[in-house]
């Protein structure tokens, strides 16, 4: 009998070829300098991850597996939707429904009988029937259906601008204090409820308590997990699991992650078979983090958490991730293996200007476990490492939409909205923008008030585009250059933007910008800890490839399915 082959893909997210170089250069990544093969690898348009992860998964472009930004619009009603997923809101909760139009490498190796293990790649949210065994990654919400969703409770008044799906809960302060954990919305005859569950915080004994689970806390410290469950009006009970940060007993101030999917109870399919996440949690003697983006980056955006304790928080949920790994690499015979580390993002988010040597730290431990599993791969096992983009430094915020209406594409009603796009005159707008890169024509028959002809798009996408490579901040370009989708895309692209904003370094779109709001300046500082970002022109992010073999590196994402199916 001959041997039986295998390959192993590790995913490492943001990893930055500039950055990544050097380190090899300076002899800090001894064992990924081993791997024979070692390019850049440049992302698609735009480089952010649930683009270019589903590219190099798919060997398609977006035009063709159709997920264009994170954010896209209802042409029907100009709402903005995830683009992660399809999200239905009924009766009996929430209904998912798969955005990606292409078939992944893992499919089609199943279909030729090879066997394959997928964990925590992005967008395989919601999971769909196959003989693959997956545990998904970005993309699964939370409880909530939200993809964060934190809270604080303090008996102290703060007063703070929060993301919509944060919550601040004032308590007494007292010795017992009896509070809410606030859990999914129920659809009721006349509107919509927050299910709750009790909380019991006794602060002499340091202990909380849920409806099924109680434990001992200390200040300063993460908790371990704590479950609870919710009862909706057909009496089914909603299982999540989630940790506390106490950083103060008076004023008492308690932070509390995002409710997760319990992996032992999910609410939703997170993993396929349906049991797999149960399996790995049994297997490795804990529960752990589910969320697709577990990291509490809006806490320490918002001054909730502290650097401190957001490091300690990202080194447990990559030691949570390093576990599943090993044990799921024990089993691994044949066929393919795919694993997708992805705290390297959220860290050079927050750390790439304020501490390098946080992040030279992180890919450091990284090289040491590519040495440990250099030590335990035979010769006939290939070994492939890719990361999605790289990284640049964020320090300007520029609202498209505002650029849009100071120029006349787009027009308002009034001054004031409470939701984005709520206050734009579709019967006038000639376009707009949605998402981290992406403009779109306000074309007739795509959008319900389209006014955009066909014979127009032309000159006006010139237009817009000489215009915006035009844009200046302190005397130098803001935008590299502006692409056309049917420039760099090909496909189905009658969903698709038409302009792709390519930045410069230090430029970004802006939060508000993203979801088609324009009551910011064009151009603001950003002053978030989040300084850095990858949602710029591809040209200046490159991402990395290795291999453990000599081979020829993909020239583009698109190249790296095949690559894999081909070894």
């Amino acid at each position: 009998m001959g041997t039986k082959m295998k390959t192993i893909i590790i995913g490492i997210d943001g990893m930055d070829y500039k950055f990544t170089k050097r380190l090899i250069n300076e002899g800090k990544l001894p064992n990924f300098k081993k791997l024979e093969t070692f390019s850049e690898l440049k992302p698609n348009y735009p480089p952010n991850s649930p683009v270019c992860w589903t590219t190099l998964a798919t060997g398609k472009n977006p035009g063709e597996h159709s997920i264009y930004d994170f954010i896209k619009i209802n042409p029907e009603n100009y709402l903005p939707e995830l683009s992660l997923f399809k999200q239905k809101f009924t009766n009996l909760g929430i209904e998912y429904r798969p955005s990606n139009l292409s078939k992944p490498f893992w499919k089609i190796a199943e279909e030729k009988n090879i066997k394959t293990k997928i964990i925590r790649w992005p967008l395989t949210f919601p999971i769909e029937e196959s003989k693959t065994k997956i545990l998904a990654g970005l993309g699964v919400p939370d409880i909530k259906g939200f993809l964060s969703g934190n809270s604080f409770y303090t008996s102290k008044k703060i007063e703070k601008k929060l993301k919509p799906t944060n919550k601040i809960i004032y308590v007494t302060q007292q010795k017992i204090i009896r509070t809410k954990i606030f859990g999914p919305k129920e659809q009721t005859n006349e509107r919509q409820i927050n299910l709750t569950s009790e909380l019991i915080i006794n602060l002499e004994k340091q202990t909380i308590k849920t409806n099924i689970s109680k434990i001992k806390f200390k200040k300063n410290k993460w908790s371990d997990w704590l479950s609870i469950s919710f009862k909706n009006k057909s009496s089914k009970k909603i299982q999540a699991i989630f940790k506390v940060f106490i950083s103060n007993i008076k004023p008492f101030e308690m932070f509390v992650t995002s409710l997760q999917i319990d992996p032992t109870k999910p609410l939703i399919k997170i993993s396929n078979p349906e049991e797999y996440s149960k399996i790995i949690s049994k297997e490795i003697k804990q529960k752990y983090y589910t969320l697709g983006i577990a990291e509490e980056t809006d806490g320490l955006n918002e001054g909730f958490i502290d650097y401190k304790s957001f490091l300690e928080q990202t080194k447990e949920i990559d030691d949570e991730k390093t576990k599943i790994f090993w044990n799921e690499f024990k089993k691994f015979k044949e066929g393919i293996f795919a694993f997708v580390f992805d705290t390297s993002d959220r860290l050079q988010h927050m750390f790439w200007q304020k501490d390098k040597k946080i992040i030279e730290k992180y890919f450091i431990e990284k090289d040491k476990f590519i040495g440990e599993l250099l030590n335990k791969i035979g010769n006939t096992t290939k070994l492939f490492i890719v990361s999605d983009h790289g990284f640049e430094k964020y320090d300007y915020s520029i609202n498209i939409n505002k650029w849009l209406y100071k120029n006349n594409y787009l027009h308002i009603t009034s001054e004031k909205s409470k939701f984005p796009l709520e206050n734009i005159d579709w019967k006038k707008t000639k376009a707009y923008s949605i998402g981290f890169n992406s403009i779109y024509l306000n074309l007739k028959n795509r959008e319900s008030e389209g006014i955009i002809l066909e014979k127009e798009k032309k000159k006006l996408e010139d237009e817009i585009k000489k215009k915006l490579e035009n844009l200046k901040h302190n005397h130098k370009k803001v935008i590299n250059k502006i692409y056309k989708s049917k420039e760099v895309w090909s496909g189905n692209l009658k969903s698709a933007p038409e302009l792709i904003v390519g930045f410069m370094p230090r430029y970004r779109m802006s939060w508000k910008s993203a979801l088609g709001d324009i009551t910011e300046e064009i151009i603001s500082k950003n002053n978030k800890k989040w300084n850095a970002d990858h949602l710029i022109d591809p040209k200046f992010v490159k991402g990395i490839f290795f291999c453990n073999k000599k081979i020829n590196p993909p020239k583009k994402q698109e190249d790296f399915a095949k690559i894999i199916l081909d070894s």
